[in-house]
């Protein structure tokens, strides 16, 4: 598929059905107050909404999906990135980027 390849969906993945534990957001590094925050935790903060396109890095998009959650800036901010902190590694599972 090209750049140029649309969806209407994302594809479907399994989901395992046994042995799920949710996940935990932890901030450490260059932070003024590190942070472990579970679903509950997350729960508890404003949440927000933005209508955007997936773009996938093999190439394909999803235009126009609704997103809810907590934004990063707030979980960062939350965790007082120190001034020289320059970037950041986001991890799930097998699939880490880092982002600048």
């Amino acid at each position: 598929m090209g750049n140029s390849d649309k969806r209407v969906e994302l594809p479907i993945h399994p989901i395992p059905t046994t042995g799920v534990r949710l996940g935990t957001i932890r901030v450490d590094g260059r932070v003024g107050r590190p942070l472990a925050l579970g679903a509950a935790d997350l729960d508890a903060l404003a949440q927000q909404t933005l209508v955007d396109d997936f773009t996938c890095v093999e190439g394909w998009s999803v235009p126009g999906l609704v997103w809810k959650g907590v934004p990063l800036a707030v979980v960062l901010e939350l965790a007082e990135i120190l001034p020289d902190a320059r970037w950041i590694q986001a991890s799930a599972g097998e699939y880490s980027v880092p982002l600048s």
